[in-house]
Protein backbone atom coordinates (compact mmCIF):
# COMPACT_ATOMS: atom_id res chain seq x y z
CA UNK A 1 0.00 0.00 0.00
CA UNK A 2 1.79 3.30 -1.00
CA UNK A 3 0.08 4.90 1.79
CA UNK A 4 1.19 2.87 4.55
CA UNK A 5 5.07 3.10 2.49
CA UNK A 6 4.85 7.18 2.72
CA UNK A 7 4.02 7.09 6.07
CA UNK A 8 6.94 4.80 7.25
CA UNK A 9 9.57 6.23 4.95
CA UNK A 10 8.19 9.76 4.14
CA UNK A 11 7.99 11.09 0.21
CA UNK A 12 12.11 11.61 -0.03
CA UNK A 13 12.84 8.34 -0.82
CA UNK A 14 10.47 8.66 -3.47
CA UNK A 15 11.34 11.50 -5.80
CA UNK A 16 15.39 10.32 -4.79
CA UNK A 17 14.84 7.20 -6.17
CA UNK A 18 13.40 8.25 -9.20
CA UNK A 19 16.14 10.77 -9.81
CA UNK A 20 18.62 8.27 -8.60
CA UNK A 21 16.90 5.75 -11.27
CA UNK A 22 17.11 8.54 -13.97
CA UNK A 23 20.79 9.01 -13.27
CA UNK A 24 21.29 5.47 -14.09
CA UNK A 25 20.07 5.53 -17.30
CA UNK A 26 21.71 8.68 -18.63
CA UNK A 27 25.42 7.35 -16.79
CA UNK A 28 24.06 3.83 -18.55
CA UNK A 29 23.45 5.60 -22.12
CA UNK A 30 26.53 7.69 -22.20
CA UNK A 31 28.48 4.79 -21.60
CA UNK A 32 27.74 2.38 -24.38
CA UNK A 33 30.48 1.93 -26.88
CA UNK A 34 29.02 3.68 -30.02
CA UNK A 35 28.20 6.79 -27.77
CA UNK A 36 31.65 6.58 -26.41
CA UNK A 37 33.33 6.31 -30.09
CA UNK A 38 31.38 8.34 -31.81
CA UNK A 39 30.44 11.55 -29.86
CA UNK A 40 32.72 11.04 -26.85
CA UNK A 41 31.10 14.71 -25.26
CA UNK A 42 28.33 12.74 -24.82
CA UNK A 43 29.86 10.05 -22.67
CA UNK A 44 32.12 12.56 -20.76
CA UNK A 45 29.74 15.36 -19.73
CA UNK A 46 26.81 12.59 -18.63
CA UNK A 47 29.99 10.96 -16.42
CA UNK A 48 31.08 14.06 -15.21
CA UNK A 49 27.75 16.04 -14.47
CA UNK A 50 25.56 13.24 -13.65
CA UNK A 51 27.71 10.65 -11.40
CA UNK A 52 28.34 13.50 -8.64
CA UNK A 53 24.52 14.33 -8.45
CA UNK A 54 24.28 10.70 -8.09
CA UNK A 55 25.88 10.20 -5.14
CA UNK A 56 24.16 13.10 -3.63
CA UNK A 57 20.50 11.73 -4.48
CA UNK A 58 22.35 8.11 -2.72
CA UNK A 59 23.31 10.21 0.32
CA UNK A 60 19.84 11.51 1.12
CA UNK A 61 17.97 8.72 -0.05
CA UNK A 62 16.68 7.72 3.21
CA UNK A 63 14.25 8.02 6.13
CA UNK A 64 14.17 11.35 6.81
CA UNK A 65 16.47 12.19 4.07
CA UNK A 66 19.95 10.59 5.59
CA UNK A 67 20.96 7.16 4.08
CA UNK A 68 22.63 5.45 6.99
CA UNK A 69 24.17 2.92 4.89
CA UNK A 70 25.55 5.57 2.44
CA UNK A 71 29.08 4.71 3.41
CA UNK A 72 28.73 1.15 1.71
CA UNK A 73 28.35 2.89 -1.57
CA UNK A 74 30.38 5.34 -1.40
CA UNK A 75 33.52 3.99 0.18
CA UNK A 76 35.10 1.88 -2.95
CA UNK A 77 34.72 4.83 -5.52
CA UNK A 78 36.08 7.38 -3.34
CA UNK A 79 39.15 5.24 -2.61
Amino acid sequence: RPDQTINLFGIVPWYTGGLIVVCIFLIFSGGQRKVRRKQFEIFWYTHILVFPLFFILLLIHGKGGWNPNFWKWFIVPAV
